[in-house]
């Protein structure tokens, strides 16, 4: 009797499992299973190999003020042992379920390389330019991870988790951090926030013993509130979804070495906010902070974030867009050529110097004057995150041998330091010591906030 008892149970279980599919199935497939029904999340569906997707910013994949470009590697870079530009041998555009990708010039996603990843879809070099659309000149890459896993409720509450690693390098890798294990969790009104691992080195201009490694901390990559809200049920039906994160309006806490956050006003108002406090505050660590937020600079147009998308099966497509032509002066230089680039001084893959370039490999970035009166000295709140000077003139550029006598104005809080072009160029190669002010000036080391984070 005990055995056909235990026979009917598992025919009566069989039959109910066959119910709940086909109910799961007729509304979302063929990423999303129905779950076993235990537990809270009895009335879930389970996501499979979800794709999320994300530039960051623009100026994560824009030129670099000298280094070459910002730029995402996949994985956990290697620790440096101080701020230097990178070699190929750090860098991969591909690591376990993550991988980089970018526009070519037929608006395909391909794999970038160490030998692109300065490159705009047309395949010129990166300048500190503008695009006809207002963005920055930039390479489009996005972060691919894969194998995403998760559910939604009944009631629209989504969590998706993905397993790997990525790291964002500025100046060439003098200064660069990584994020790990990625979890996105909104509620049922959309609402919620992209977070994960957050780890890095941070430097202090007045001990070149100091390359730190930072403690790793749990930080919100991305907010989404309001009007930034993720409409969930659409999500569903639509197989993924794509949501701008938060950063126009935000207001951030930013006092430190690097500079607060600038008023808000009608020059800045289109592209005013920041990145989420907890994010900002991990890059006072890592000498980045300023990169975040809007801080009074020319490059704060570039800062906003970008939008994130989330698909929860191959159907749902992102499309690469056709890109946008350089705009015909941009950002105080002239800007020539088709496609998303200018000509020029733009910054090559790993030397620093655009084909179209005067500047040899002894030279690493134009010597410029900001064109950007928030970026002027005489007492404006001038940047603090020094790629945003400069190099805004991409008409110029150093002498073949480095000894341009035009003077760059390096802005921070309110203060200018005049540095030759020669001095500057020299900078990137040297050791931390020799090159500490150029590059703290630049917003490249963490100082007291560095210590007071860690302690020392």
């Amino acid at each position: 009797m005990g055995v056909w008892r235990m026979m009917l149970r598992t025919l009566c279980a069989f039959a109910a499992a066959l119910t709940v599919c086909a109910g799961s199935v007729a509304v979302v497939a063929p990423a999303l299973a129905a779950d076993d029904g235990s537990g809270d999340d009895g009335d879930a569906t389970k996501l499979a190999d979800v794709t999320l997707r994300w530039g960051m910013n623009d100026e994560t994949n824009s030129a670099a003020f000298f280094g070459g470009c910002n730029f995402l590697s996949a994985g956990v870079a290697a620790n440096t042992g101080g701020s230097k530009t990178w070699d190929e041998s750090l860098y991969t555009a591909n690591d376990g379920n993550v991988s980089i990708v970018k526009p070519d010039a037929d608006g395909a996603w391909v794999e970038a390389t160490w030998t692109s990843k300065c490159l705009t879809r047309d395949g010129a070099n990166v300048t500190m330019g503008k695009r006809a659309d207002g963005r920055s000149i930039n390479t489009e890459s996005q972060v691919v991870l894969s194998g995403g896993t998760g559910t939604v409720r009944a009631d629209g509450a989504t969590t998706i988790s993905w397993k790997g690693s990525w790291t964002v390098a500025y100046y060439g890798g003098m200064t660069y951090w990584s994020v790990t294990d990625p979890t996105l969790t909104l509620d049922a009104d959309g609402t919620g926030a992209l977070t994960a691992t957050a780890s890095g080195y941070g430097a202090d201009m007045n001990d070149a013993s100091k390359w730190l490694t930072l403690e790793p901390q749990e930080i919100h990559l991305a907010d989404f509130t309001g009007g930034n809200a993720v409409d969930v049920a659409k999500a569903v039906s639509d197989h993924g979804f794509t949501a701008t994160p938060d950063y126009l309006g935000v207001a951030v806490d930013a006092n430190g070495d690097h500079g607060s956050q600038a008023g808000k006003d009608a020059a800045n108002a289109a592209y005013w906010g920041a990145f989420p406090q907890s994010f900002v505050d991990f890059q006072m660590g890592t000498g980045q902070s300023a990169y975040w937020y809007t801080s009074g600079s020319a490059r704060d147009f570039a800062k906003p974030t970008l939008p994130l998308y989330v698909q929860y099966d191959a159907s749902y497509v992102v499309d690469a867009g056709e890109g946008s032509p350089a705009a015909g002066t941009a950002a105080g230089g002239t800007a020539s050529g088709s496609g998303s680039s200018a000509s020029g001084t733009g910054a090559g893959p790993g030397t620093g110097a655009g084909s179209g370039s005067s500047a040899t490999k002894k030279t690493t970035a134009a010597a410029a004057a900001p064109s950007d009166t928030a970026a002027q000295s005489s007492g404006d709140d001038a940047s603090a995150d020094g790629a945003d000077m400069g190099a805004a003139d991409t008409g110029a550029a150093a002498s073949a041998d480095g000894s341009d006598d035009r003077t760059m104005l390096i802005a921070d809080n309110a203060r200018t330091i005049a540095v030759g072009s020669g001095a500057v160029a020299v900078a990137s190669a040297l050791p931390l010591a020799a090159g500490c002010l150029i590059r703290h000036r630049l917003g490249l080391d963490a100082a007291a906030e560095l210590d007071r984070r860690l302690g020392l």
